[in-house]
């Protein structure tokens, strides 16, 4: 029965790690539209978003210029379900490690 909850724990895992990967390629998509209607010196950088405050920045320019934008939603519809995988998937692998 311990054999069953270890693979469980590792599907939910691999689940949310696959979750949050797509999740990540519509924040990338984001950043890419919003980088798209702004000027060269204004552009958001890809990689590391570092102060917090930068990423406002880009969720809320995104907001402004695609009022109906999906990509937001997208984001959260796939980075929920894939965070709660992961810790599901953890605490699972936790109580019935794998031997």
């Amino acid at each position: 029965m311990n054999a069953n909850w270890t693979v469980v724990g590792f599907i939910l895992l691999f689940t949310g790690v696959a979750l949050l990967l797509i999740s990540g390629v519509y924040m990338r998509q984001e950043i890419a539209e919003v980088n798209r209607k702004l000027p060269i010196d204004k552009r958001i950088s890809y990689w590391g978003n570092w102060p917090p405050g930068k990423f406002r920045i880009a969720r809320s320019e995104y907001k402004r210029l695609y009022p109906a934008g999906r990509a937001r939603f997208r984001e959260l519809a796939y980075g929920i379900p894939g965070a709660f995988c992961i810790v599901a998937g953890s605490l699972i692998l936790m109580r019935h490690p794998p031997v």
